[in-house]
């Protein structure tokens, strides 16, 4: 049997060595290609993203500018109704203060979850839960400015001689049409205890709030 240098097989031809340099090559052409479309692509999705954005943007501009044009447009109506309304009553036009009420939540606790519930068991191990009592609200009062128009309505349907009273009533503005409703008794003085607060009106602000404090607190002690 002939001996054959086994270091002679070993070596890598030329063609070998070709070979590989030709493989190495085409591995580095397209991780380099990979590498810049991914680069293309995340250019691309960026360009997207900040488009996207922008749209939205644009959107959320346009949508305020219509909100605030419908705004404007509303308050130029209303202003015009009230000066012709002011032309055709403004003798009998009274500005006042309305106790305006509105109910605010107590502060949270720490003994409730985010829904503002605690949870327990019952005696018989079954979960369950209730209402915290920093969920309920409180009812405060603060002065509303209100415009009243003042009528006149013989207390006899057929007039004559018997005398007039006056009766204000409260203006509602709406986007269509303004009405008046909310018949309102002037203040008089008289104790806060004989004051029917939805229909009271005062002359000026600082009584009103008087007014409003008293009302709070006696929300407070309802507590």
């Amino acid at each position: 049997m002939p001996f054959y240098d086994d270091d002679f097989y070993d070596e890598p031809s030329e063609f070998d060595q070709q070979v590989d340099e030709f493989k190495q090559s085409l591995m580095k052409s397209v991780r380099d290609e990979y590498k810049a479309e991914m680069d293309r692509l995340r250019k691309e999705n960026a360009e997207l993203q900040d488009v996207k954005r922008r749209k939205d943007e644009i959107e959320r501009e346009h949508c305020h500018a219509l909100n605030q044009f419908e705004s404007d447009k509303l308050n130029l109506e209303n202003r015009l109704k009230r000066m012709r309304l002011t032309e055709l009553l403004g003798e009998n036009l009274l500005i006042g203060w309305f106790p305006s009420s509105q109910d605010n939540k107590k502060p949270k606790c720490d003994k409730c979850d985010e829904q503002r519930r605690i949870h327990f068991k019952t005696p018989s191990g079954k979960p369950a839960d209730e209402w915290c009592e920093c969920a309920k609200s409180v009812r405060s009062y603060k002065p509303e400015e209100i415009e009243c128009y003042q009528f006149y309505q013989s207390k006899n349907s057929w007039g004559g001689k018997y005398p007039t009273v006056s009766r204000y009533y409260q203006r509602k503005e709406d986007r269509e049409y303004d009405s008046f409703e909310a018949c309102k008794t002037p203040y008089g003085g008289e104790p806060f205890e004989e004051v029917t607060y939805w229909r009271v009106v005062f002359d000026s602000q600082e009584e009103c709030q008087k007014y409003c404090d008293w009302l709070t607190a006696k929300e407070a002690e309802k507590q």
